[in-house]
């Protein structure tokens, strides 16, 4: 088993560094919320208001959809605003919602909400369009809800960091947030975040290069994307240090692989957030993104459950 793991994660290494952009960008998962819930359909159309659209204005109905939100809904509910993963590059696929319809059906918590963004990719628009939506998105959810959980993988927790510090230390052209977040978001769930952009290759970066799927070269390629030429200094902050993030929840979730690119920035993000309600799970000979593709078997599947239990109670 050990080596047919190893193979894949070559395969996958080998073809996001190597692939021409524009075949890679043919080929990323671009499926849309509507796409993936109406396959997943049979497995979720039990769940309250599944596929159902949240609405914010000045965004297509379309980008920001309710896996499920529980009937007559009121503010103290817990609701969870997850963001993807994918280097801003590559979109939503299956994996996302089905980790997140185990994690609710694990849960049995009738008052527990998830909504799902599909924010923009890097070959649509540059940065800051992205943190854009999600700000606009909280500043929504935030009229009717003052108990959200904000839930990012990868490049989702780097979006979901960019828009807390966005609160205390404002991004030009992107809207203000219109109510505290201390007020609003009660935890964060952050699974593998993209913390650095601009890495070199020491470290995590350097001891797994031939083991993660992930290689240097993609989020090199990915950051270039992502920002196009020049851009604003606060915008390109490496996030492994929290203190560059002005305002932290006391309640945070963060995972990662043992032997992941991330793993020592997300091993300094934890020691210097520093929250009393923090935790940290590493999980036992994993790449990157590995809880995705197996969730109803995954360690970060059991890692967000007792979490959110102890976190929201019926």
């Amino acid at each position: 088993m050990a080596s047919i793991n190893s193979l894949c994660r070559l395969c996958v290494r080998t073809l996001l560094e190597y692939t021409p952009e524009q075949w890679l960008y043919r080929i990323a998962f671009k499926q849309s919320i509507d796409s993936c819930l109406w396959s997943l359909s049979p497995f979720g159309s039990t769940l309250p208001n599944y596929n159902t659209e949240f609405h914010v204005e000045g965004l297509d109905p379309s980008r920001v959809i309710w896996l499920t939100e529980c009937p007559n809904r009121q503010p103290d509910d817990p609701v969870i605003l997850f963001c993807h993963g994918g280097a801003y590059m590559m979109g939503l696929f299956f994996g996302f919602f089905t980790f997140w319809m185990v994690v609710v059906r694990r849960l049995n918590n009738p008052r527990l909400s998830i909504l799902v963004l599909d924010y923009t990719l890097s070959q649509d628009a540059k940065f800051p369009r992205q943190l854009c939506e999600i700000t606009m998105v909280q500043n929504e959810l935030a009229n009717s809800c003052r108990n959200v959980v904000l839930a990012g993988d990868s490049a989702g927790g780097h979006l979901i960091l960019s828009m807390l510090r966005h609160s205390v230390v404002p991004v030009d052209g992107v809207p203000p947030i219109d109510t505290k977040l201390e007020n609003t978001v009660k935890s964060l769930i952050l699974m593998s975040p993209w913390l650095n952009l601009y890495p070199t290759e020491v470290g995590s970066y350097e001891k797994y290069k031939h083991v993660d799927m992930l290689s240097l070269n993609f989020l090199k390629r990915c950051t270039l994307k992502l920002f196009g030429g020049s851009v604003d200094p606060q915008l390109l902050l490496n996030y492994a240090d929290a203190s560059t993030i002005p305002w932290l929840p006391q309640s945070i979730l963060i995972t990662v692989g043992e032997y992941e690119l991330f793993h020592d920035d997300i091993i300094q993000f934890y020691k210097t957030a520093n929250r009393e309600s923090s935790q940290l799970f590493i999980n036992p000979k994993a790449c990157h993104f590995e809880g995705f593709l197996l969730p109803w078997s995954s360690n970060i599947t059991s890692a967000v459950v007792e979490y959110l239990e102890q976190l929201c109670t019926v």
